[in-house]
């Protein structure tokens, strides 16, 4: 039971860009929700959260007022940090790598308010652009990283490495980008105006959140700071291009590079 509502949700997010329609995402979501019952993973708690930042999600689609719209937003930023750290009643944990709070902080961002993908073109295009990018500050990052003595290569395969990149993937890496690029860096951009003054300070409040998130996880200054310089890089990314696909294929593929290769 376990195993098919973590397939679940993994599906919610992989029929957004099979065919973004809420019949499909919606009934694998619900779908990991009622076997999340059964296999005790939930209770009906879990519900009144999830209900309003769905709501918080659904009416930030229109163009409601500044008011409405920051109030809107600073209450479902706070559910979804309250997700991040499993403050809420109602969830249970499963396995450190893979909570079934967390993916809900990206979901429904993902499936109301972002655009994805829908062609290979943009696809080759995203591709062409971050690829090269990504491959410079994998070097420089991790070179530092290992001269500052902060990580160490620690080159490994581990039995659960194909559990481990599923569930960092769907359930950590897709939900978290969506949250912090797509979300609060979105917010901020439309916020400040939609200009080249207004992306530099969306993308830096982005990352601000993202490294305050690491805070309970990473106890190194330094690493922190190196945290940060990537947030940095998937937000500018995500700007540059305009894809959410962007900052997720960094991010992830940081992860796996740290999984992989380093303590």
């Amino acid at each position: 039971m376990m195993l098919i509502c973590l397939f679940s949700i993994a599906m919610s997010f992989a029929s957004l860009w099979i065919r973004k329609t809420a019949w499909l995402w919606g009934s694998f979501l619900i779908i990991a929700i009622i076997t999340a019952f059964k296999a005790h993973v939930i209770s009906y708690l879990a519900l009144f959260p999830l209900a309003a930042l769905f709501i918080c999600q659904y009416a930030l689609m229109y163009n409601v007022n500044k008011t409405v719209r920051f109030l809107l937003f600073c209450t479902a930023t706070l559910i979804s940090l309250a997700l991040l750290f499993h403050f809420l009643p109602g969830f249970y944990p499963i396995k450190p790598y893979a909570p079934f709070d967390t993916p809900f902080i990206g979901i429904f961002v993902l499936a109301l308010s972002i655009p994805l993908i829908s062609s290979r073109v943009a696809l080759r295009k995203m591709l062409r652009i971050s690829l090269p990018i990504l491959i410079v500050a994998l070097i420089l990052l991790n070179g530092i990283a290992l001269k500052m003595g902060v990580i160490h290569f620690d080159l490994k395969l581990p039995l659960n490495t194909p559990a481990w990149l599923g569930a960092n993937l769907f359930l950590i890496t897709i939900p978290e980008e969506a949250f912090f690029r797509g979300f609060i860096q979105r917010e901020a951009y439309i916020w400040f105006g939609k200009t080249p003054l207004a992306a530099c300070g969306a993308i830096f409040i982005g990352s601000i959140f993202f490294v305050l998130v690491h805070l309970a996880w990473v106890g190194s200054f330094p690493f922190l700071c190196l945290i940060f310089i990537a947030s940095l890089l998937y937000g500018s990314l995500y700007q540059w291009t305009g894809t959410i696909e962007s900052s997720i294929f960094c991010h992830f593929l940081f992860n796996v590079t740290h999984f992989l290769l380093f303590t």
